[in-house]
């Protein structure tokens, strides 16, 4: 009889490129939309050898990519082709001085990867646009793919060199804060498309001229008029004034790009007064327990979207936004912001209860096709006085001479949640399951929740620093002691405040302090899920009338299906066989038992449900 000749592993490009990464730094696979493949992204990142090669004998065409940050040494200057970042490249080398040899990747879209070494005892951070437009950069915390991996097009070497060590000026400027205004609130970048605007330095003209030539490109304008406009343009404002090649060559690249949708108005100064007011209203409200303060959240979260591009109404500040994209910045779930049905009696939503308190209306007006909603922030009326002389706002906290205003700088913060969800069936105020099941105790995801949040916020508007019987009287709380016990203890041990001799002050690094500990404690990680969630469900929102549904399920969603039946049988037999009691209870009671005795096996999705442990038993009783 004939053997068969012993087969060697078929490796893919990826797959050694992967292994030969693997020896030097960590990696992890990604898709070719630069999404992880594993559950927990970059953190699973790693140099085992053998985990590399299981990774890619499940994903074989996966993109390798490797952490930035601490874990692998190196931060990465990303370079986008389609933002312009190669002028703002040059202009930052003819500032500062040009960047030293490295190691250089071309990416899928065309743009450039340089790769730098960490300094020493130095935290670089992700940012996006802070050298100039089109330039970001991949620190702590974010990724990048590797050569090799393939997107819109593909990822290679350009040059092979040693990673070079950062300049000083870079490591500066990536250190410095962003600019703020006199209020506290970071500086937006605007675009003057006026030829009377103000001069166009060099070093800027290509990248700011392509800035104007985008705002002017809304559909109205030829590509020669487009021309003409930029030329003008060119010639009152930059100085020296580009060649008129060079701006013909703008208007031109800019024109056969889709034209620009109208964008949200500029919020007015007379909208930023009249949202002072709001905000004023929003410190002397008590907002009592977990509803109160998610309300309080998504109120903040939407004064914040209007300080970008509200309208100044009769009614108040009209801001237009989807209740999805208001649930993801409040932080928490578009269940928890409409209403919901229990008992038979409808409980009201986050929405709905800002209605019943006056602080929001619905504005439904221009509403259509794919275009949100909108709400109107309204003013309190004690508080606002509209006359010919549009602006004029009075307090009682003016009036007395303590004014709170706030940046309202810190990100939005979720609540705590278990680590499994609620089980079904349990005695009432027990752990114990109908039966004598008993569950075993639960780990829980320790987050510095909403109430935190609230106290960063009321520091900020203290400007930083504050005695604690003063901290706790803008909070409404009425003993400093709980608020230290509570509240503080968490932050302090966070490293985002500081407590001494009854005094309590925000950090120096309180904001990368805050993002640490929401990295810690899986909160990124939500936020990040609940953002490709969202995106998902509006693309294919958009594209609902191209999408035909498959007639049958593929044979491989068929197989994963099988085999998820075939091991919740095996658990009920299982089940019913230790304890024949079951057979006659309840479908809650089995799952719940289930949750807690079987060892479900892995790539299954968790643990049964009721309507599959339903389904199997009354298949059993037919």
């Amino acid at each position: 009889m004939n053997s068969l000749p012993a087969s060697s592993p078929q490796y893919t490009r990826k797959n050694r490129a992967a292994l030969k990464f693997g020896e030097k730094i960590p990696i992890f696979p990604c898709r070719a939309d630069k999404t992880p493949y594993t559950k927990n992204g970059h953190l699973d990142a790693t140099t085992d050898k053998s985990r590399i090669t299981g990774w890619w004998n499940r994903w074989p065409n996966a993109n390798p990519a490797v952490p930035t940050g601490a874990r692998s040494g190196v931060f990465v200057l990303d370079v986008d082709k389609d933002k312009w970042g190669f002028g703002s490249l040059e202009a930052l080398e003819e500032e500062h001085g040009e960047l030293p040899a490295t190691y250089i990747v071309k990416t899928g879209g065309g743009g450039f990867h340089y790769y730098f070494r960490l300094p020493p005892d130095v935290e670089i951070r992700n940012s996006a646009g802070k050298l100039g437009r089109g330039l970001d950069v991949r620190g702590e915390g974010g990724y990048v793919l590797l050569p090799t991996s393939t997107t819109t097009g593909a990822y290679e070497v350009l040059d092979n060199l040693p990673i070079a060590e950062p300049p000083a000026w870079l490591v500066r400027l990536l250190q410095e804060p962003p600019k703020t205004t006199r209020a506290g609130r970071p500086q937006r970048s605007t675009v003057n498309a006026a030829v009377d605007g103000p001069p166009i330095l060099e070093g800027e003209r290509d990248d700011t001229l392509a800035s104007i030539a985008g705002r002017l490109h809304d559909g109205t304008r030829s590509r020669a008029d487009l021309e003409d406009e930029l030329q003008e343009i060119n010639a009152a404002r930059c100085v020296p004034p580009l060649p008129p090649g060079q701006v013909g060559k703008i208007a031109r690249s800019i024109h056969k790009r889709a034209p620009c949708k109208p964008g949200h108005p500029e919020s007015s100064t007379d909208t930023l007064e009249a949202l002072d007011a709001i905000e004023a209203g929003l410190w002397r409200r008590e907002w009592r327990g977990m509803g109160g303060k998610s309300e309080r959240d998504a109120l903040i979260f939407l004064i914040k979207q209007a300080r970008r591009h509200g309208e100044l109404v009769t009614a108040g500040v009209r801001v237009s936004i989807s209740v999805r994209a208001w649930a993801l910045g409040t932080a928490v779930s578009k269940r928890a912001m409409l209403d919901s049905w229990k008992g038979g009696e409808r409980k009201p939503g986050i929405i709905s209860r800002l209605k019943q308190a006056e602080l929001i209306r619905s504005d439904g007006t221009g509403r259509g096709g794919t275009k949100a909603g909108a709400f109107i922030l309204v003013i309190p009326r004690a508080e606002f006085h509209h006359s010919n002389h549009r602006g004029s706002y009075t307090t009682p906290e003016e009036a007395s001479g303590e004014t709170l205003r706030a940046p309202l700088t810190a990100p939005r913060l979720r609540w705590s949640a278990p680590g499994s969800k609620p089980r079904r069936g349990l005695v009432w105020d027990t752990r114990r399951v109908r039966g004598g099941v008993r569950r075993p105790p639960r780990d829980y995801i320790q987050r510095l929740g909403k109430s935190a949040g609230a106290a960063i916020d009321a520091l900020e508007a203290l400007g930083g620093s504050a005695s604690m019987t003063e901290l706790a009287a803008v909070l409404k709380v009425k003993r400093p002691r709980d608020l230290r016990r509570r509240v503080l203890s968490r932050l302090e041990d966070a490293g985002v405040v500081e407590c001494a001799e009854g005094a309590v002050s925000l950090v120096a690094e309180w904001l990368e302090a805050l993002n640490r500990d929401r990295e810690r404690a899986g909160e990124l990680e939500a936020h990040r899920r609940d953002m490709r969630r969202y995106n998902e469900q509006s693309e294919a929102w958009r594209n609902r009338h191209k999408v035909k549904p498959d007639e049958e399920p593929q044979e491989q969603q068929k197989s994963y299906t099988a085999r998820r039946r075939e091991a919740i049988e095996a658990a009920i037999a299982e089940l019913f066989r230790e304890r024949p009691e079951f057979r006659g209870r309840r479908v809650g009671q089995v799952t719940c038992a289930l949750k807690l005795a079987s060892d479900f096996p892995r790539g299954l999705d968790g643990p049964p449900k009721d309507a599959e442990v339903e389904a199997i038993l009354e298949g059993r009783a037919a």
